[in-house]
């Protein structure tokens, strides 16, 4: 799953990873190789070594950076498609709640 990731978030997102005990991996996609960035679909075989080479393996929460042609995002991975959808929905009713706390609802 794909969500959107602004700075808006950030605090909100790594509280809730720390709360699940789930590690929060960030990849600045402006360090991506540009032969890699120019070939469709080369992209996720270097995010993933990337992932594992700077954290060990692939993190539960991935916060992809902002690069020229690149819109910063969140990526959500579990271990089945279930699992995830409950994730997403979780954070977005929690990241409702907080924004309605802050006066953004």
């Amino acid at each position: 799953m794909n969500l959107r990731f602004g700075e808006e978030v950030k605090g909100f997102l790594y509280a809730y990873a720390g709360e699940k005990g789930l590690e929060v991996g960030f990849i600045d996609r402006g360090g991506e190789p540009g032969g890699v960035a120019r070939v469709e679909g080369a992209s996720t075989p270097w995010k993933v070594k990337y992932l594992v080479e700077n954290y060990g393996g692939i993190p539960g929460i991935v916060v992809e950076g902002e690069a020229p042609g690149k819109e910063p995002l969140l990526v959500i991975l579990g271990r089945s498609a279930a699992e995830v959808a409950e994730m997403a929905v979780e954070v977005a009713r929690r990241y409702a709640e907080w924004r309605s706390k802050r006066g953004r609802g």
